[in-house]
């Protein structure tokens, strides 16, 4: 999960729609407090991502 996106998926057996669904059953059923501290890019929340991240 990152910053207003959730990472690549164009690569071989790469499935979005299994990330997308990880994403959303995994760590979208955390608090909405919680801090997000991405590989690269800026630090965000699991509220943030719930309400304005395009690709959930």
């Amino acid at each position: 999960l990152f910053n207003s996106g959730i990472g690549r998926s164009d690569f071989d057996k790469s499935d979005t729609e299994a990330l997308r669904q990880n994403i959303v059953n995994g760590l979208l059923s955390l608090p909405p407090e919680t801090l997000v501290f991405p590989g690269h890019g800026r630090e965000t929340t699991i509220g943030k991502e719930k309400t304005g991240n395009p690709f959930i």
